[in-house]
């Protein structure tokens, strides 16, 4: 997967893990909604990005995700 620096994976983690919104996120690290929304959409790209260029189907790739989060 595509390398994150430390405010991304803290992006991530707040928004997936903790299920925080864009704004709460926003006061936590000090940046504005639109960044945060940017910096989400883009990191998500590079996950599709590699995803489907390693011949992964995206339908099974969502499948497994799914499975995941049901475990939760």
């Amino acid at each position: 997967l595509p390398s994150l620096n430390e405010e991304d994976r803290l992006i991530l983690k707040m928004r997936f893990d903790n299920d925080l919104s864009i704004s709460m996120i926003t006061e936590v690290i000090g940046q504005k909604r639109g960044y945060v929304e940017k910096r989400i959409n883009q990191i998500l790209a590079g996950f599709k990005e590699v995803i489907l260029s390693s011949g992964i189907n995206i339908n099974d790739a969502m499948e497994v995700i799914k499975h995941i989060e049901a475990r939760g």
